[in-house]
């Protein structure tokens, strides 16, 4: 008897190992829960999209999902390990198979029909669960052949993983893309400036084709870049400080290196020896002033930045069209 108990313990145990595998997080800021003993499963844990899980059950279960303010029933949950430890993850946030990103943004398509467009894209960038067979695009006439694959992706409005078909040429399973893609979502959620700038950089040195090298650069600017001016010429102010002192005027934003000072009460304006041309996305806090950086040109083409918070305008700064400040 006892011998038999042990059979099956053996079995047991090597069936569940036998289906461990390998599960991509695809929902960004995907949430991994424990049950703690309050009549459910509750938050534990955060992992960006491409996170890889082990799922150690062979079939989601129902479980009951504790909300700060709210208990759901009956939501469907796989058993996963990560970096270690156990977890619950929801079934409607992973998906089993290869992981792969977007290269660019790209349409979606219901079926492998050109003509079942949706008025959707999924942007550069996008973490996603790739097939790797491609299927003729059909319904339209080209002289380059066109393929579509499909893809599994976490859609905000569904709530859920969503399969849709996008163009071949448009997802990567390159080992350095989806590292990149890695490395920027990491930037975009540190709040330390230098790590980001790190981040970005070594992120920079990995992608494999202009377009996703593009995707870097416009993650990098849409963070350290900045917007030009449009009523540069109306634009004018002084400088005011809190306490009457001198403003460093710098090569960059934030940190830096100083070339010259400002005196409280300089004047600014298109027409004098400086003038505001672009504004940072950047913001910075200074004095208990938030605010982004301006940076000024003189009639030599020469720039410098120096803090908003320290520039009293007459007007308001009109940032290019389709940018806000």
């Amino acid at each position: 008897m006892m011998k038999k108990a042990f059979v099956f313990i053996c079995l047991a145990s090597f069936a569940a190992l036998s289906f461990a595998k390998d599960a991509v997080m695809l929902r960004s800021g995907g949430i991994l829960r424990t049950d703690k003993g309050n009549g459910g499963v509750e938050w534990a844990a955060s992992v960006p999209a491409g996170a890889v899980l082990s799922v150690e059950s062979d079939k989601p279960v129902p479980l009951t999902m504790i909300t700060t303010d709210k208990k759901y029933d009956n939501i469907m949950f796989y058993k996963v390990s990560y970096e270690g430890k156990k977890y619950y993850a929801r079934e409607s946030e992973i998906a089993f198979g290869k992981i792969a990103v977007i290269t660019e943004d790209t349409t979606l398509f219901a079926t492998t029909k050109l003509s079942s467009f949706i008025n959707a894209q999924l942007e550069a960038g996008t973490v996603v669960v790739a097939n790797e067979n491609s299927h003729p695009a059909y319904n339209f006439s080209f002289e380059d052949e066109l393929n579509l694959t499909d893809v599994k992706y976490y859609s905000e409005n569904s709530g859920k993983v969503v399969m849709r078909y996008v163009f071949d040429t448009k997802v990567s399973s390159d080992k350095d893309d989806i590292k990149a893609v890695l490395m920027v979502d990491k930037a975009l959620a540190l709040k330390d400036r230098a790590q980001k700038k790190e981040l970005f950089k070594n992120a920079a040195k990995l992608t494999s084709g202009k377009e996703f090298s593009d995707y870097v650069a416009k993650s990098y600017d849409s963070v350290f870049g900045s917007v030009k001016a449009a009523n540069m010429v109306d634009l004018s102010g002084k400088v005011k400080t809190p306490d009457g002192s001198n403003v460093n005027l710098r090569e960059e934003p934030v940190d830096g290196k100083v070339v010259t000072q400002l005196s409280n009460g300089d004047e600014i304006y298109y027409s004098g020896n400086l003038w505001i041309v672009e504004v940072s996305r950047e913001q910075s806090t200074f004095d208990n002033i938030t605010a982004p950086w301006y940076c000024l040109e003189n009639s030599n083409g020469d720039r410098c930045w120096i803090f908003g918070g320290y520039v009293e305008l007459d007007v308001p700064i009109q940032l290019e069209k389709n940018e806000k400040k």
